[in-house]
């Protein structure tokens, strides 16, 4: 909803756009301002135009640098944590490129590391009135410590925060829920902003990644055509002295089965970086605590109004000691210039508004996260009007002996802070959680420790622990199931591969060999091996018993792309970007031919359900179907203007599917190569396509958000699922064609029935776009894996009505 008493500024809408994401609370300026050493975990402030203020922190002593500013509050005691808890630290939570709204939508290219380097620029269409996205030019981190001793530390203390806050020395108009208590934040270290405020709609707008000479003229964000900008703002401005470049360069889009990594162009030489501090907090995680009226005692406040709230005493805009009195934010809209006083746009406000009307609560205490996983329960979006949000879904408030009422989560415990952002880790550091009682005098009780959110039993809490891993590893760049569904493999971009155990949750073997990213993996028919093929150019055959290296396929001249068993076990078929397909011995790695007919990279391989014939999709447009025996080419399917990603057979073996860029989904007879139906059923790529188990259907999934299901004899559009308007990344079909999975562009996965059309349920959890999904043969789970860097594990028998509690997370 809109801030209270004002109109909606850029960092209003900026926070409102991109809450949902997860992240935290979004700050349009990240930048320190009065806060030395940047936002830290215990600071106790307020948020004004976008910007965190500092007023103390409660975690330092009173001397420490941190409170050098304005002191501490009479009778100051710090915030003691428990002996064995500790900071969660989080590397690479965010890594670099853009965040987007979901009305902001990619028109080409992809915004990483490479292109913030490279120079190139990536074009935006904004697809409603309101948008806003986030550009960091460095990958961001996190630092976390979510504690109920903290939620029970800020309702002692809150009264005195609030009467130094408001006293004459400070003289700060805040009211009393204004008050934050940080306890996480994500920093990176230079960053862009942009947002419309309104009007948006069919705006294009694009960013430009890379840096220029110092003279250049600053342009972070430029229109494209007769499109309004953005309000848009960047830095820091002491770390941009090579200013970004006004050039439009766009980057063809283009889609990658491995995480896209492979065959994209060098960027050439970047110039030279500083290893900056990451101290810009852009997104921020807190407690906040309101008291029901009449509760609070009197306190005496300055004579300022609200409207008359400052930015600090050491602001920036000011001239303060956090920056200088020149701002490099202010834009040339000056319908939305940077004005002191407007209250910042804050949901947990109205949670607090909500608990204690309908509760017996005396004082209620809410996150920054808490409207977004009250949202995803109800699968919706933040809502404008959240107070008659919250007045129909009427969620459960639990209230303590206290009389402290907070949100009631069924899916996790009800003191756990935002669990998918707890679960996500690379590389943590914490001891192991317990849920102690609390006293009131601040200390810990016996065996209290901070916590994380737990389970609702202790052995799924037990399970849940052994699936967090301290082992660092890369981004998932490959899957497989074995097919038995007894067995998961995961590929990374570190060159590891890993083998799970997936019943118990434990990794099983951890393989070394490969020196480049794993590209693709496969299960032989019995499960005792699992091949891997990688961007060295090599494959390797492993034991699933021992983890052990049998033996390497080494004769591809590129990188290796798709890898495959025969039915039978007896033959693996691996397609390169040396666009060749070669045929290996599997039981001793020796080659038995070289298939040529593509003149592109091969981006798949398939074996009839019979094992006589293989097929090859490629970048070329076209699939080819080869005769096992002798290796000759027996048809080509041409017909195809974009890169095929998919080819089934079916279950007859004498037809194929294809799905391709060109939004088609085709039909061919293997053996003749005759195209027998073409399928326009969608206005985007086609990711996948496979027909039912009896081979009457044909169903397809694409990037325009629907999954369809046509006749495959003659065509007819049988059904059609819906994921609204948002872009699909990935999609794939249980083994017998009766679900169906695909990831939107929210970061969740749908499941629907492909017999009665049925949304099954919605899988919600991830951070970042899902690049990879898996149904177990069985078709009891589902694996996904994202770019947040979380592996994770979906038992659709468990989890009933409730599909987040269900999930198994592994952090590679």
């Amino acid at each position: 909803m809109p801030p209270h008493g004002s109109e909606l500024t850029a960092w209003d809408v900026y926070a409102k756009q991109l809450l949902i994401l997860g992240h935290g609370y979004p700050l349009w300026d990240p930048r320190p301002a009065n806060c030395a050493k940047g936002v830290q975990i215990g600071d106790v402030g307020y948020i004004d135009n976008g910007a965190f203020i500092r007023i103390f922190n409660a975690m330092a002593n009173q001397d420490d640098d941190l409170n050098a500013g304005h002191g501490v509050p009479s009778n100051y005691q710090p915030f003691i944590r428990g002996d064995r808890s500790s900071v969660v630290n989080t590397p690479d939570a965010i890594v670099a490129g853009t965040l987007c709204s979901k009305t902001i939508r990619q028109l080409g290219g992809q915004i990483d590391a490479q292109v913030m380097h490279s120079g190139a620029s990536v074009a935006f269409e904004c697809t409603d009135e309101q948008g806003a996205v986030l550009v960091l030019k460095d990958s961001a981190h996190r630092e976390q410590l979510p504690s109920r001793r903290m939620m029970n530390y800020l309702k002692q203390n809150i009264r005195e925060w609030y009467a130094f806050a408001t006293s004459d020395d400070l003289d700060l108009p805040l009211q009393k829920e204004d008050i934050v208590f940080v306890f996480g934040f994500v920093k990176t270290t230079q960053w862009a902003v942009a947002s419309y405020v309104e009007g948006g709609r069919s705006a294009k707008f694009s960013f430009t990644g890379g840096y220029g000479p110092a003279h250049a003229s600053a342009s972070a964000f430029a229109t494209v055509g007769n499109s309004r900008a953005p309000v848009y703002s960047w830095g820091p401005s002491e770390r941009l002295s090579n200013m970004l470049q006004p050039s439009l360069n766009p980057v063809p889009r283009r889609r990658g089965r491995g995480g896209g990594r492979r065959n994209e162009p060098d960027p050439g030489p970047s110039a030279p970086t500083q290893a900056w501090d990451a101290d810009q907090c852009v997104f921020l995680q807190y407690y906040k605590m309101k008291y029901k009226l009449g509760v609070w005692p009197t306190v005496m406040r300055g004579a300022a109004g609200y409207d008359e709230l400052p930015r600090g005493p050491d602001d920036p805009s000011t001239g303060g000691q956090g920056g200088s009195q020149e701002d490099p934010f202010m834009t040339d809209d000056e319908s939305v210039e940077r004005l002191p006083g407007r209250k910042a746009y804050d949901p947990a406000d109205d949670i607090l508004d909500y608990i204690l009307k309908a509760s017996e609560a005396a004082m209620a205490v809410a996150t920054d996260f808490d409207i977004v996983r009250l949202c995803r329960k109800h699968s919706c979006d933040i809502p404008n009007d959240i107070i008659a949000f919250l007045d129909e879904v009427r969620p459960v408030i639990d209230v303590n002996e206290d009389g402290l009422g907070m949100l009631y989560f069924e899916d996790d415990p009800v003191d756990s802070i935002d669990p998918p952002v707890m679960e996500e880790a690379k590389e943590r550091t914490v001891t192991e959680p317990t849920h102690p009682d609390i006293d009131d005098n601040n200390q810990p009780a016996p065996g209290e420790d901070d916590f994380m959110g737990q389970p609702e039993d202790p052995e799924s809490r037990k399970q849940d622990a052994t699936a967090v891993l301290d082992h660092q590893a890369g981004g998932i760049t490959a899957l497989a199931y074995s097919k038995d569904s007894r067995l998961l493999a995961s590929g990374s971009d570190d060159s590891l591969v890993e083998i799970w155990n997936v019943n118990n949750r434990q990794r099983v073997h951890a393989c070394e060999g490969h020196t480049q990213p794993i590209s693709s993996l496969a299960f032989s028919p019995d499960s005792r091996d699992l091949v891997s093929g990688s961007d060295d150019g090599m494959a390797i055959v492993w034991s699933t018993s021992t983890g052990e290296k049998r033996f390497e396929l080494v004769e591809h001249a590129n990188d290796i792309y798709f890898v495959a068993y025969s039915p039978d076990g007896s033959l693996i078929a691996t397609s390169s970007v040396d666009c060749t397909v070669r045929l290996w011995n599997s039981r001793n790695g020796q080659p038995i031919s070289v298939l040529h007919g593509h003149n592109a990279l091969v981006m798949l391989v398939s074996f009839s359900p019979d094992g006589r014939l293989l097929a090859s999709a490629s970048a070329d447009f076209t699939a080819c179907v080869w005769h096992v025996r002798n290796g000759q080419e027996i048809s080509k399917l041409t017909g195809h203007t974009g890169v095929v990603y998919s080819l089934a057979f079916a279950p007859d073996n004498r037809r194929i599917v294809t799905a391709a860029e060109d939004g088609t989904a085709r039909i061919w007879n293997a053996d003749t190569g005759e195209e027998l139906i073409t399928l326009r059923e969608h206005t985007g790529p086609v990711w996948a396509a496979v027909f039912s188990a009896d081979g009457k259907k044909v169903l397809s999934g694409a990037s325009d958000g629907t999954v369809k299901i046509c006749d495959s004899f003659g065509g007819e559009l049988l059904l059609s699922l819906e994921t609204g308007d948002m872009l699909v990344n990935a999609v794939v079909f249980s083994s017998d064609g009766s679900r169906v999975c695909a990831s939107a562009e929210d970061n969740s996965i749908r499941v629907w029935s492909t017999t009665s059309g049925q949304q099954l349920t919605t899988l919600v959890g991830h951070e970042d776009k899902i690049t990879h999904l898996k149904f177990s043969p069985d078709g009891k789970r589902i694996v996904s894996s994202s770019d947040d860097g979380m592996l994770r594990l979906w038992d659709l028998e468990r989890m009933g009505v409730q599909p987040e509690a269900a999930a198994w997370t592994v952090v590679p």
